[in-house]
């Protein structure tokens, strides 16, 4: 998002997916969605949507250059 609006381009293609709302969003249901499709295309196990773990909390906050404490507010934020 940040690159969007800096203006930026980002790319696109296989590795690369952005989801773009003009208002409110139901994430929930966005990620039920992407997990059923995740999951029909064998990418992953089942198609369940539980809340990050402590490594994945750490994974995406070495991504997005934060401390682990953070991840919440900078998901939410961004």
């Amino acid at each position: 998002m940040r690159s969007f609006l800096n203006g930026d381009n980002p790319g696109h293609g296989k590795r690369a997916y952005y989801l773009v709302a003009s208002g409110s969003v139901a994430w929930d249901d966005v990620y039920a969605a992407v997990a059923k499709a995740l999951h029909e295309g064998s990418i992953i196990k089942n198609d369940s949507v539980v809340p990050a773990d402590e490594t994945g909390l750490k994974t995406m906050a070495k991504g997005l250059g934060t401390d682990n404490s953070l991840i919440t507010m900078r998901l939410v934020r961004e």
